[in-house]
């Protein structure tokens, strides 16, 4: 559960095994322009070093095993196992999607839109937790972040075929809508459906009933139509947060 903390919300589930999930949102800024210190400062989280990135929409995913860079055009994800690292991300209806690995402590995120969504990088992740980290599917915990919701996504007739031709009937039966002649896409439950058919066990993924359109107190894409401000997203271990 996302519990609301003023100018940023915290998921609670995994607070257990140490590690933070925080969504910003339009009290804190705009993502695109923090500055990081200052957000370090508001989050108790001076001793971290912020990873971040350009983002394309793609399925590049870095893996981080040093702070040499900082940050990496072209990049839509990010794994680690670094204790000093806190992996930082920016949406406005995208969906963002955090993995830690409880048996060897590695955390992840990536930013998946559609495209992100349609190329698999959820996926491309967890195969990288694998082969990389030696993660073990049981042992992968994934967590959802703040995206819009099916009812808010409607998408055409074009964007369905194009994922009925590539995914199983069952995820697109099920991640799809077809309402009064509209069609509406659940970017959330279609990204459940693929981990799930994966062979991620469906008790480890945390889902969330949030959607940016619809809560004022996030930017929103759709909703804002030119407005192009962006939410912002972190995965990290240990620090207890100034809340």
């Amino acid at each position: 559960m996302y519990v609301d903390k003023g100018n940023y919300l915290v998921l609670d589930d995994l607070l257990k095994y140490g590690v933070y999930i925080v969504h910003t949102d339009k009290d804190f800024g705009d993502a695109k322009t923090y500055d990081k210190e200052n957000m370090k400062k508001i989050l108790g989280i001076k001793n971290k070093t912020v990873v971040s990135g350009h983002q394309i929409h793609g399925t590049n995913i870095e893996l981080i095993k040093n702070t040499d860079n900082l940050y990496f055009e072209k990049t839509d994800g990010f794994i680690t196992n670094l204790n000093n690292v806190a992996l930082f991300t920016k949406y406005a209806d995208c969906l963002p999607i955090f993995f830690y690995d409880k048996k060897n402590k590695i955390i992840g995120v990536v930013h998946s839109g559609w495209k992100g969504t349609f190329e698999n990088i959820g996926i491309h992740a967890m195969n990288l937790l694998i082969s990389d980290y030696n993660s073990q599917k049981e042992d992968i915990i994934i967590a959802f972040g703040i995206g819009i919701s099916c009812k808010n996504y409607e998408v055409g007739e074009e964007f369905y075929e194009k994922f009925k031709n590539k995914f199983s009937s069952e995820i697109i039966e099920t991640s799809f809508l077809h309402e009064k002649n509209k069609i509406y896409f659940d970017n959330q439950k279609f990204n459940y459906l693929n981990f799930v058919e994966n062979l991620i066990p469906a008790e480890n993924i945390i889902a969330n009933e949030f959607c940016t359109f619809d809560d004022q107190r996030f930017f929103s894409h759709r909703r804002d139509n030119t407005n192009l401000a962006r939410n912002g997203a972190l995965i990290f271990f240990g620090d207890k947060l100034s809340i």
